[in-house]
């Protein structure tokens, strides 16, 4: 944040500067996860639609193929950086960024912290599965 200008200088440039930083952008996510009812709320809406399970069932399931805590932070970092891609969520057509149907959940799980995903097997799960489909977009480890 050494670029960013003087707010007595001008005010609108300093308001655009601070928008456009992470902290302001994970912000703004984290704002759209809590009016979508919170993280959980939001995992559990995708695991009903795609699995056809409850969120307590999918833990369950997840529980036994937990990948490491390595591959888990790097899924993790991986989806933040498409969420970073991705600040419009999905209204202007691009080749970066979550397709419409995985931007509720991408930017959920790009604004949790990684102490909420590596608590939960279904977090971690879901945030690996996200990773992994976006793979081209970001350089994951080869701990996949």
């Amino acid at each position: 944040m050494t670029d960013m200008p003087n707010i007595w200088d001008d005010s609108d440039d300093f308001v655009d500067a601070w928008n456009s930083t992470p902290d302001a952008l994970r912000h703004t996510h984290q704002t759209a996860t809590r009016r979508r009812g919170g993280l959980r709320q939001v995992c559990a809406k995708v695991i009903e639609a795609r699995f056809g399970r409850t969120f307590t069932e999918y833990e369950r399931q997840s529980r036994g193929s937990s990948p490491s805590p390595e591959a888990i932070r790097a899924a993790h970092d991986a989806i933040r950086t498409v969420a970073g891609y991705d600040p419009d969520h999905a209204t202007e057509a691009s080749a970066k960024g979550f397709d419409k149907g995985d931007v509720a959940l991408g930017h959920a799980l790009a604004s949790a912290c990684a102490e909420s995903i590596a608590s939960s097997p279904a977090y971690a799960a879901l945030v690996v599965a996200l990773a992994e489909k976006y793979r081209k977009q970001v350089q994951l480890p080869s701990l996949f």
